[in-house]
């Protein structure tokens, strides 16, 4: 792992700067058309509210060649706000680009550092002050943004990401991978310190990383309402399979890392949080037939992976369930889901096979449950979405007593017989 994220150039700029109240970092990648507006609403945010605090505003690029330093540099801005763009050292993307604005608010000795996505186009004024008030005020260590998703977006989230924070950590986490994040300057270093910068855990699966070390160490934390946000990765991209994958394995191998947290978990217990989280809205579009094809295909592909991973019964439900001849015919009970979650948990840690394979066809399970939640919402309406995500999250606390016996009774080596 490099010893440090920074360039040359940001680590002199950084040494000529020496102290700084706030640290912004916008994280880019082709940002051109959206970077300075953004950099616009930060910077009004900063100086009208937060007069008397020094605040340092840089771009993390990682090398586009649209031109989106330039227009983060020449954006507008109010006099008294420091701001300069650079690179990073490490792996592409934005867990080495996060390290770097890291690494700068803990030299800067901020009081406070947040970190955005240059893409973020709703943000406005007031969801910058709601994301930096609580770390100025001393009163949390991390504050989590919960963004207004559309339900395909929101998927992955409601899921599994949701409901195996509940069943790991005890705690009611609504958006796990939140997208953006405000830290204390103590928590800055101490994340910018940790070996992880060359892992699953710096790539898709960031959010989920910083989020679990923060409810492993019982470090205070918030999340409040924010702005809407859409996933800009396209279905069947291998920018988007990279982010099932790598935050898949990130949160997996926690249960591994994390087991004596997740044993002990107790009653799930809500999050802080300063307001109810906005609800879920309608897509744009909605990839039914995507999600169908790659489901039949990935239950082809995967056929002797799958079988490996899933319990008998499980197994043999999951292919009935997908031996459906329309997409509008999808079932998917609560507790079986639940179950294969916790099957491909158990076989990513234990297991002699591949954890990026495992996690990898976790999709084929996973495209048939969006299918049947989408399913329900069509018959019920999108006011029905919290009470059956709810209902889904129960369904992984109940599972958690076959989950336990199932990690202590594993034995890692079957027979490996084809499926025919």
């Amino acid at each position: 792992m490099y010893d440090t994220a920074l360039l040359d150039d940001a680590q002199e700029r950084v040494a000529a700067l020496k102290t700084a109240d706030i640290v912004i970092g916008l994280v880019s990648y082709r940002n051109a058309r959206t970077i300075g507006a953004i950099t616009k609403t930060i910077a009004q945010a900063l100086t009208q509210h937060l007069p008397g605090m020094r605040t340092v505003l840089v771009n993390v690029d990682a090398a586009s060649s649209d031109g989106t330093a330039h227009s983060f540099l020449r954006a507008r801005i109010p006099a008294g706000v420091e701001r300069f763009s650079t690179g990073y050292r490490g792996l592409t993307g934005a867990g080495s680009a996060t390290r770097a604005v890291f690494e700068i608010a803990a030299r800067l000795d901020a009081r406070a550092c947040l970190v955005l996505d240059s893409g973020l186009t709703g943000l406005g004024q007031r969801d910058v002050l709601a994301l930096l008030e609580p770390i100025l005020q001393g009163r949390v260590h991390l504050v989590l943004p919960v963004h207004q998703w559309s339900f395909v977006d929101a998927a992955l989230d409601d899921l599994i990401m949701h409901p195996m924070v509940r069943l790991m950590y005890g705690r009611d986490v609504r958006r796990p991978m939140s997208g953006g994040w405000a830290v204390s300057g103590k928590l800055a270093m101490a994340y910018s310190e940790q070996d992880v910068w060359e892992t699953d855990a710096a790539r898709g699966g960031l959010d989920l990383w910083l989020l679990v070390m923060a409810l492993a160490g019982d470090v205070p934390l918030i999340q409040v309402p924010s702005c809407p946000k859409a996933l800009t990765l396209t279905f069947g991209t291998t920018a988007y399979d990279q982010r099932f994958t790598h935050s898949i394995s990130t949160l997996l191998r926690h249960l591994g890392s994390h087991q004596r947290v997740w044993r002990s978990a107790c009653a799930t217990q809500p999050a802080p949080s300063a307001g109810p989280p906005p609800p879920v809205v309608e897509p744009t579009t909605r990839p039914t037939e995507e999600f169908w094809g790659a489901m039949r295909t990935g239950s082809r592909s995967w056929r002797r992976i799958l079988r490996r991973i899933l319990s008998a019964d499980n197994h043999a439900d999951l292919l009935r369930l997908i031996q459906v001849d329309d997409p509008s015919e999808l079932e998917f009970d609560t507790d079986l889901w639940a179950r294969i979650v916790l099957d491909f948990g158990l076989c990513f840690n234990k297991a002699e096979l591949d954890p990026d394979k495992v996690a990898a066809s976790l999709t084929v399970p996973y495209f048939a449950r969006c299918l049947a939640l989408w399913n329900q919402l069509d018959r019920q309406g999108l006011c029905a979405y919290d009470a059956l995500i709810e209902e889904q999250a129960l369904a992984f606390e109940r599972a958690k007593p076959y989950f336990a016996q199932r990690w202590d009774s594993y034995v890692a080596w079957v027979p490996d017989t084809p499926v025919r």
